[in-house]
């Protein structure tokens, strides 16, 4: 076919990235600006929600039009106009189901990511058919990867949206909040838009080396591996951070757990379990081998008491210190077979796998871009930290602080399941109340 073209010359994936982000952010400007129009001329609330979706669906998936020009790596981008069609129909499709049901915040919120989810997974076949008629060694295995990241970035968006909205409102007035987090859904949906295009394309200086979906979701972690795979660690790192929001918007225990326990514990174990499996990364690279029983002792007991020391003497050492005051809380569980289930099974998990992730797997990442040691603690402990952001400035001090201690002893030691008990030590001291938490309060 005349349209079609072979992916020979390499392109650099990060300005795919950039511009793909970039045509979003306009395509939701527009969109706004469409809604404000639409509501001065007294159209129906479902009418108007179609229109501003579609229209924002059409104007960001024009992006690939654009980029596929600016790229040239293919000889016929005018099939792409029809891709953009098809995506303003499917947005507009995504929003209508939502006027059809009620029921309580949580409810509405599962049932728009399911509807987002469904149409974004039919946009991303569409958007896989349209690159298959342009690229002649487009294969069955990139088709899958751009499901799987429309679909979910489809229906993260559709909820982000309105929590980030809520949560924002917190800082600035609530039109500000709002177009913030419009911006924010853009830009997630500019990186689905980016990955789709960069899978049809190989990506600047590798060669014949294509930008497959083994290379984006499971760049090596070994030292012989020396490109890195940033949607996994979007994957791995994102839950940790929007897990916080459950503090702020669920009450009930129930729903709490299952969040954390199924998108923070779950989910970013699989990933990894995937990477190793996949013998992307070596166990020995994640800290998982022989241990040295001496080493192993010494960190379990500096892990564990400086943590807990930071822990209990924060309000002191912090006083006077300025900041934000804790935004959200974590639900009191009242079963008691839960709750001791929770505290034992549950906060082992918790130990396992934000050490695996905001150490091992941290540390491997932040190798590929520097060796400087303080440079990785500093930025693992921020990085660390900054997942307990619900809980105030002062506990993002102290867990920042501890993040910084723990990923030291690792560096220093490799003792990744001693950080592992010391984690959990930790954790159910200070949510047991079964030891009292005076003991280490020296201020």
């Amino acid at each position: 076919m005349q349209n079609m073209t072979s992916k020979k010359e390499g392109v650099d994936t990060r300005h795919i990235f950039l511009y793909s982000g970039l045509g979003w952010i306009v395509a939701a400007a527009i969109g706004i600006a469409w809604a404000l129009g639409a509501r001065s001329l007294s159209l129906s609330k479902l009418f108007a929600a179609q229109s501003t979706l579609g229209i924002f669906g059409f104007a960001g998936s024009m992006s690939h039009y654009f980029l596929l020009g600016k790229t040239k790596v293919t000889r016929d981008r005018r099939i792409s106009i029809v891709l953009s069609l098809v995506w303003g129909v499917f947005f507009a499709g995504a929003v209508t189901p939502l006027f059809s049901i009620f029921g309580t915040p949580v409810k509405m919120a599962v049932f728009a990511f399911s509807s987002f989810a469904v149409f974004g997974a039919l946009g991303g076949m569409s958007t896989a058919w349209i690159a298959k008629r342009m690229f002649d060694d487009f294969s069955c295995e990139d088709i899958v990867p751009i499901i799987v990241i429309w679909a979910f970035g489809l229906g993260l968006g559709a909820i982000s949206v309105s929590v980030s909205a809520a949560f924002l409102k917190l800082f600035f007035p609530e039109p500000v909040g709002m177009v913030l987090a419009i911006g924010a859904m853009a830009l997630m949906l500019g990186a689905c838009s980016g990955f789709s295009l960069a899978l049809c394309v190989p990506e600047k200086d590798i060669g014949s080396r294509f930008f497959k979906p083994a290379d984006i979701y499971d760049r090596a972690l070994s030292d012989a591996r020396p490109e890195y795979g940033m949607l996994t660690a979007i994957l791995i790192f994102a839950p940790f951070y929007l897990n916080d929001f459950s503090n702020i918007f669920i009450s009930d225990w129930r729903w709490w757990l299952f969040i954390d326990y199924v998108f923070v514990r779950l989910f970013p174990f699989i990933v990894i379990c995937r990477l190793l499996s996949n013998n992307r990364v070596s166990p020995e690279a994640m800290g998982i081998g022989p241990q040295s029983m001496l080493s192993s002792i010494i960190v379990y007991i500096v892990g564990t008491l400086a943590a807990i020391l930071i822990l209990q003497n924060k309000s002191f050492i912090l006083n006077g210190i300025p900041g934000y005051q804790p935004v959200g809380v974590i639900p009191k569980i009242f079963h008691a077979d839960w709750r001791w289930f929770d505290l034992t099974a549950g906060l082992m998990a918790t130990g396992v796998v934000e050490e695996l992730v905001f150490r091992a797997y941290l540390y491997s990442f932040l190798r590929r871009f520097t060796d400087r040691s303080l440079y990785i603690v500093l930025i693992s402990a921020t990085a660390f930290g900054l997942i307990h952001w619900s809980l105030g400035f002062h506990h993002v001090i102290a867990a920042s602080v501890i993040g910084g201690v723990y990923m030291l002893l690792y560096i220093r030691t490799r003792s990744l399941p001693a950080l592992v008990f010391a984690h959990y030590t930790v954790n159910f001291m200070e949510y047991s109340d079964v030891v009292d938490k005076f003991l280490f309060r020296y201020f």
